[in-house]
């Protein structure tokens, strides 16, 4: 989309399809597929494995899912620091469970872009990821917002 403000970028998208179409993209249009994605199964991962996949992938953050596929949370590159705080005595002692992120900002895969672009606008704080979940909290995807900008 090469443009400057995220905003821009997704005005640009939204409105390059035809202009006379009254269709409008869904977020799974331009999701990134969960292969692609740094993805572990909550239960039974390590701090180590969580500090491996973010560091693997480059995108700062891991997102958590049960056996089932179903969303649990994620874990940023701050909420690693913030474990690490409250561990210094004894960083042995932190837990992966203790450090998920179980309420981050989520969208469906059937929202459309201007349904996200309306959630993004509604935040206090920036995102730079959106995790894409379908009626019954399966990972999908995520939207990788620096990726929707860069030309």
């Amino acid at each position: 989309m090469n443009q400057e403000f995220l905003s821009a970028g997704l005005l640009s998208l939204y409105r390059s399809p035809d202009p006379l179409s009254e269709t409008d993209f869904v977020v799974s249009d331009f999701m990134t597929p969960l292969k692609y994605l740094p993805v572990l199964n909550s239960e039974g991962c390590s701090f180590v494995q969580v500090l491996e996949t973010i560091e693997h992938y480059r995108q700062g953050f891991v997102l958590l899912t049960g056996a089932d596929g179903r969303f649990e949370g994620v874990i940023t590159n701050a909420d690693v620091r913030r474990g690490l705080l409250a561990h210094k005595a004894d960083l042995n002692t932190v837990e992966v469970q203790s450090i998920i992120n179980r309420g981050p900002v989520t969208i469906l895969n059937t929202t459309s872009l201007s349904g996200m672009q309306q959630l993004l606008n509604e935040l206090s704080f920036v995102v730079l990821f959106l995790p894409v979940v379908d009626e019954s909290n399966k990972l999908l995807g995520a939207v990788l917002l620096n990726n929707l900008v860069k030309g």
